[in-house]
């Protein structure tokens, strides 16, 4: 049985089962190279979401302690708020430099070692 070489592993293409219905082929592709900025953003963005739910996190404990009272009830309020807008920028700003800095590292890793292999189905 001779092998074609878009397929070395000898890997069923598509099979037909039950039904007539043909069953999708995978594909494998090499991801060689990330874009920079387009990481940094996603990454910024999904980072700036999670700051949004640790600030939640963070004003729902500061109202805890406005709820007990003392003191420093309403500078504990201020504070969650504070936090509330703070958090979610600062999380966003650091996810963009850490994307930039994983695809940076990625894209070098990547021309030394021939990229990601990855299998689609189509």
């Amino acid at each position: 049985m001779s092998q074609s070489p878009n397929n070395p592993y000898g890997a069923p293409g598509s099979a037909a089962v039950p039904g007539g219905v043909q069953a999708s082929r995978s594909r494998r592709m090499k991801l060689k190279s990330v874009d920079v900025i387009s990481a940094g953003k996603l990454l910024g963005a999904v980072m700036g979401l999670f700051g949004v739910i640790v600030g939640v996190i963070a004003l729902l404990f500061s109202l805890l302690g406005v709820a007990v009272g003392g003191d420093a009830a309403l500078g504990g309020a201020i504070g969650g708020l504070v936090f509330l807008v703070v958090t979610p920028l600062f999380y966003g700003v650091f996810g963009f430099i850490g994307g930039v800095i994983y695809a940076l590292i990625y894209n070098l890793c990547a021309g030394l070692m021939g990229g990601l292999e990855l299998e689609f189905e189509g």
